[in-house]
């Protein structure tokens, strides 16, 4: 089921990705985002924005 769902998200939201880019991606986002909430401050919407465009041209 999580395969299904992993590629359906690919079809719909990232079509130049393969699965394993995907992944890669995901868990450079969940590393990315510990490390933010980890730090105790809020930080700002468009620095995560940026943080996730970064990861998004790195898994491409």
């Amino acid at each position: 089921m999580a395969l299904n769902v992993c590629k359906e998200v690919i079809r719909k939201d990232y079509p130049d990705l393969s699965v394993a880019q995907f992944k890669r991606l995901m868990f450079e986002a969940y590393i990315a985002s510990t490390i933010i909430l980890t730090d105790g401050q809020s930080p700002h919407l468009k620095i995560i924005q940026k943080i996730n465009h970064l990861l998004t041209q790195l898994a491409a």
